[in-house]
């Protein structure tokens, strides 16, 4: 889609962890990413807006972002948000985003 429309229901899904290991659970995320797509959902929108992106390593966070957009993979668009608190890491975030099939970022404003 060149221009995707979003409209609809856009889905911010939770980042799921293992209750044994405390390990981001990317099974259960493809579970539940899989899940929002197939009960209707217009729009996925991972690592935004439900809080438990700001506490995880960066490799927790590629691996839930490659996960996320891996098991969309196109029949919805994806807005993943990159917020991070230095610039270098909000850019490094953007650009893993893109790299795995982002159709557009996320950051909330500053004042």
């Amino acid at each position: 889609m060149a221009n995707p429309p979003l409209k609809g229901i856009i889905s911010y899904p939770v980042t799921p962890f293992d209750a044994v290991t405390g390990q981001v659970d990317l099974s259960a995320l493809r579970n539940l990413t899989s899940d929002l797509v197939a009960a209707g959902s217009h729009a996925v929108a991972p690592l935004g807006s439900t809080g438990e992106s700001a506490y995880l390593t960066e490799t927790e966070w590629d691996a839930a972002c490659e996960t996320t957009l891996h098991t969309v993979a196109g029949p919805v668009p994806t807005l993943v948000g990159v917020s991070h608190w230095s610039t270098e890491g909000t850019v490094r975030r953007a650009r893993v985003a893109a790299r795995h099939g982002a159709t557009a970022i996320t950051l909330p404003r500053h004042p």
